[in-house]
């Protein structure tokens, strides 16, 4: 089911997004619904990975800086 939103903005972004939408044939909504989609699936998919990388620090599935450089040093030095 489809919610109406209404936003406010200024001069400049208003024309940025009028000349994106005539550049690409899309309606402002249809552009403002893309956009809208992209960027929330992005901030969540951000914050799912934030919460993920805190959970492995409370279990204790992290690996020292000093552990993480001498393992890419080894696997640097196996290419050549």
């Amino acid at each position: 089911m489809a919610k109406t939103l209404a936003i406010h903005l200024d001069e400049e972004t208003t024309q940025r997004l009028r000349f994106i939408g005539e550049t690409a044939s899309l309606t402002q909504d249809q552009l403002l619904e893309e956009a809208v989609r992209s960027y929330s699936r992005e901030k969540e998919q951000y914050i799912r990975a934030v919460q993920q990388g805190r959970e492995d620090v409370r279990a204790g599935r992290v690996i020292s800086h000093k552990d993480l450089v001498a393992d890419l040093e080894a696997r640097l030095a196996d290419l050549d």
